[in-house]
């Protein structure tokens, strides 16, 4: 009797070993996993603004002068900026999706 449960003891015991080592495995991989999908989210992010850069500097240097036209002088100016404001947030939500 005193065998049996030694060795239930000992079954035990290399069950939990066997265990933290494969979820210290597990967690060492996921977290090597999330730095890999962080850098690359940086690179892509870095990206991003050296093409928004270039872009501002084309518009800079093209001919044309950076003016701001309103269609409609008659329209009202909450509506501008409402308009201004629906577009900021599509634009925040497309921002979003590329992240």
């Amino acid at each position: 009797m005193n065998d049996t449960f030694l060795q239930i003891l000992n079954v035990g015991k290399a069950i939990g070993e066997v265990l933290l080592e494969k979820s210290q495995s597990v967690l060492t991989d996921g977290l090597s996993e999330l730095e890999k999908i962080k850098a690359e989210q940086g690179e892509n992010m870095r990206q991003l603004i050296n093409e928004v850069e270039e872009k501002v500097n084309q518009k800079k240097s093209s001919s044309q002068p950076n003016q701001i036209t309103i269609s409609d002088p008659e329209k009202d100016t909450q509506v501008i900026l409402d308009e201004l404001r629906a577009e900021i947030a599509s634009l925040r939500a497309e921002l979003k999706n590329y992240r």
